[in-house]
């Protein structure tokens, strides 16, 4: 019984460590209450950032300092995903959702119902 106890508090201690610092990718995609989208324009403020790259559409973009301008445009309406490469992964850009285009090219009245959920890919 005692070495089960200790293999379980083991195991548990490996799945508590922090992620380890160094350059890397994560991957980031607009969420909200509309899942197809045609276009959007974030801001993205953090130290580290090397570089952002389209998944699911062209990226364009914009780099002063620790600031990023970001537009995403899809020839085909849907998702939006792109990457980010920074020098350190641990070091998680903000993300600001400025403006968002539905498949109609109408921009999106609600933009406190938008979001960047970033992460993994680590």
């Amino acid at each position: 019984m005692t070495m089960l106890f200790a293999a379980l508090m083991f195991a548990g201690a490996c799945g508590d460590q922090a992620p380890e610092s160094g350059p890397g990718t994560i991957s980031a995609q607009l969420s909200g209450p509309e899942t197809t989208q045609g276009a959007a324009e974030l801001r993205l403020v953090g130290p580290g950032i090397q570089a952002v790259r389209g998944v699911t559409g062209q990226v364009f973009s914009q780099q002063r300092g620790d600031t990023v301008q970001v537009v995403i445009v899809r020839e085909t309406p849907g998702q939006l995903s792109f990457s980010v490469q920074l020098a350190d992964t641990t070091v998680v850009p903000v993300a600001t959702v400025l403006e968002v285009a539905g498949p109609d090219n109408v921009l999106r009245a609600n933009l406190a119902a938008y979001s960047v959920r970033m992460g993994g890919d680590r």
